[in-house]
C-alpha cells in the first residue's frame, strides 16, 4: 500500500475533525456536547478548521492519504497557541473549560505542539503514526522550535509507549477527572521531544 503524506487541505476539513475528535479520548465531545443541535462536534470543529484562522486550520495538518482516502493525519501548530483563547470562553460554558483548565495551562515553550493524531484503526501498526509524528519534527526544525510537545491521556499506554520510542519523554502529570464523554482515569501527561531528528 502506498501511502502519500501532504499538507491539509480544504476539502479534508471533515476527515481532520474526525480524527481530532477520536484523538481527543472524548474532550471534544465533552467541550462541544450539546452546544450545536444538529451539528456533530466534528462537524462543528471542521467549520472552524474551513475558516482557516491560526492555531485550528487545515493548513496546520500534515494527512496521509491512500488512493484518495484519508488513513490519518497530525495536526500541530506553535505551542504559545495551546491554551484557552477568548473565542473559547465565549463559545464553551465556563464549567467545561474549568475542567479543562490545567490541560490549556500546560505547555512546552518554544515547541511545536502536536495537538492530536490518530490513524484510521484499520490501518494502525503500518509505520503512519510514526511516519506522521516524523514530518511533524521536520516541520518544528523548519519553523526553528526547539522541540515537539504533546499531551497524551495517562491511561492509553499503547500511544506512550509509541511517543516514547520516537523520543518523547514525561514532563509533567495533568490532572483530568474522569467525566462521562472523558471516560479515562489518571489524567494526561505533557511529553516532550528535543531530538528533531527523524528515522530514514
Amino acid at each position: 500500500m502506498e501511502i502519500e503524506y501532504r499538507e491539509g487541505q480544504k476539502k479534508d476539513c471533515l476527515r481532520i475533525a474526525e480524527f481530532i475528535s477520536i484523538a481527543s479520548g472524548g474532550i471534544v465531545d465533552f467541550l462541544f456536547q450539546d452546544l450545536t443541535p444538529g451539528i456533530t462536534p466534528a462537524e462543528a470543529m471542521a467549520g472552524n478548521l474551513a475558516r482557516d484562522r491560526e492555531p485550528y486550520t487545515f493548513r496546520n495538518a500534515i494527512v496521509a492519504a491512500s488512493e484518495g482516502n484519508l488513513l490519518g493525519t497530525a495536526l500541530a501548530y506553535p505551542s504559545i497557541y495551546h491554551g484557552i483563547s477568548d473565542g473559547m470562553r465565549s463559545f464553551f460554558p465556563e464549567q467545561r473549560l474549568k475542567v479543562l483548565e490545567e490541560f490549556y495551562a500546560s505547555r512546552v515553550e518554544h515547541s511545536l505542539y502536536l495537538d492530536a493524531i490518530a490513524v484510521e484503526e484499520a490501518f494502525r501498526s503500518h509505520g503512519i503514526g510514526r511516519g506522521l509524528i516524523s514530518l511533524v519534527k521536520e516541520k518544528a526544525r523548519r519553523q526553528g522550535l526547539k522541540s515537539v510537545s504533546l499531551i497524551a491521556l495517562a491511561d492509553n499506554i499503547h500511544a506512550r509507549h509509541l511517543y516514547e520510542q520516537l523520543g518523547f519523554h514525561d514532563m509533567k502529570h495533568i490532572r483530568l477527572e474522569s467525566q462521562e464523554r472523558i471516560p479515562h482515569e489518571g489524567g494526561c501527561v505533557l511529553m516532550n521531544c528535543e531530538d528533531l531528528e527523524t528515522s530514514p
